[in-house]
C-alpha cells in the first residue's frame, strides 16, 4: 500500500520495515505512531495529507453528504489520522461542499462492497416482488 512505500521513501532503513508481512509492518507503525514515534508520525501524517487531498478533490467534484472509509488499512490507521484528514478536506475543497461533508471510517467488520451490493440486490428484488404484487 501507499502507506508502506512513503514509509520507504521517508526511511529506507526503518525497523518497520523488517517484517515481511504488510499487515504487520502497518500494525508496528501504528503503534509507533501512537508511541510519538517521529519517523511512524512523519509517515502518517503525510498518508493523511495525501488522502485528504484525495478526499478534497472528491468533495469538489461529487458533493457527497458523506464518505465511508472502508478497508482493513482504514479500520487500523483511521482513528489515529481522521481528524487531520477532515482538516486537510476543510482547507482544500470549496468551504460550502467541504462542511456539508461527513468523513467517517466505516464500522464494517466485512467488505463494505460486498454488503452494498447485497443491499442493492436485495432492494431490487423487494421493488419487483411489489410489483408482482400490485
Amino acid at each position: 500500500p501507499g502507506l508502506i512505500q512513503s514509509l520507504r521513501e521517508t526511511a529506507p532503513d526503518s525497523p518497520y520495515l523488517e517484517d515481511t508481512h504488510h499487515s504487520e509492518t502497518i500494525r508496528g507503525l501504528i503503534d509507533g505512531y501512537i508511541r510519538g514515534d517521529p519517523v511512524a508520525q512523519e509517515v502518517c501524517s503525510e498518508y493523511a495529507q495525501m488522502v485528504g487531498a484525495g478526499l478534497a478533490t472528491l468533495v469538489n467534484i461529487i458533493n457527497p453528504e458523506l464518505i465511508v472509509l472502508g478497508s482493513w488499512l482504514a479500520k487500523q490507521i483511521g482513528p489515529h489520522i481522521l481528524s487531520e484528514v477532515q482538516e486537510v478536506v476543510a482547507r482544500y475543497a470549496l468551504a460550502k461542499s467541504a462542511r456539508a461533508t461527513r468523513i467517517v471510517i466505516s464500522q464494517f467488520e466485512r467488505s463494505a462492497v460486498s454488503i452494498g451490493g447485497a443491499a442493492v440486490a436485495l432492494e431490487k428484488f423487494l421493488d419487483d416482488a411489489m410489483v408482482a404484487e400490485a
